[in-house]
């Protein structure tokens, strides 16, 4: 007798997560920030993605004792399993104050 296991197709999501840099990085370390975070998605099997710089601007509160953040936004296709990668390395990062994900 022969056993079958059948596998959920994942459902490709869009996503868009909004995060803060630092403001004292340079132009070189935000740009190794944002190809290393395009990495980790493409790796990780995500679509279509597309990257904003929104700009510094003034925060509402300090954040870790930091007045301004510079602002980006991914917007991307892909697994939920995605998001959490994502997060996970985000949070582990010294130079991303703050993320938020959001379904599209």
């Amino acid at each position: 007798m022969q056993v079958i296991t059948l596998q959920k197709p994942s459902k490709k999501i869009t996503y868009r997560t909004t995060y803060i840099l630092k403001p004292s990085l340079t132009e070189e370390e935000i740009t190794k920030e944002i190809e290393d975070y395009q990495k980790l998605l493409i790796d990780n099997g995500a679509e279509d993605i597309i990257i904003e710089n929104t700009g510094k601007c003034r925060l509402a509160y300090l954040i870790n004792k930091q007045n301004d953040g510079i602002y980006f936004q991914i917007t991307y296709r892909g697994a939920n399993t995605l998001v959490n990668i994502l997060q996970r390395r985000m949070r582990l990062s010294i130079n991303t104050l703050r993320y938020q994900t959001f379904k599209v």
